[in-house]
């Protein structure tokens, strides 16, 4: 049976693949470094947002952080 958790770990694995990946709790971030189109870029969440102490940051600390890189 698929768990959305085996689910998460399979996309996460494939876009490493094409993809270079930055962590920036609570998301990781996805690049397409043979493109210069930005809209093949992309985060996803790492995991639910406030489930780790690390994600006790505001929502608004988070997007300035993504924005900066």
């Amino acid at each position: 049976m698929l768990t959305p958790a085996a689910l998460e770990s399979y996309m996460r694995r494939a876009a490493e693949l094409t993809h270079e990946t930055v962590e920036l709790p609570p998301f990781a971030l996805f690049f397409d470094p043979h493109d210069p189109l930005r809209f093949f870029n992309y985060a996803r969440p790492i995991e639910p947002i406030g489930q780790a102490a690390s994600n006790l940051r505001r929502p608004r600390a988070q997007a300035a952080a993504l924005r900066q890189v």
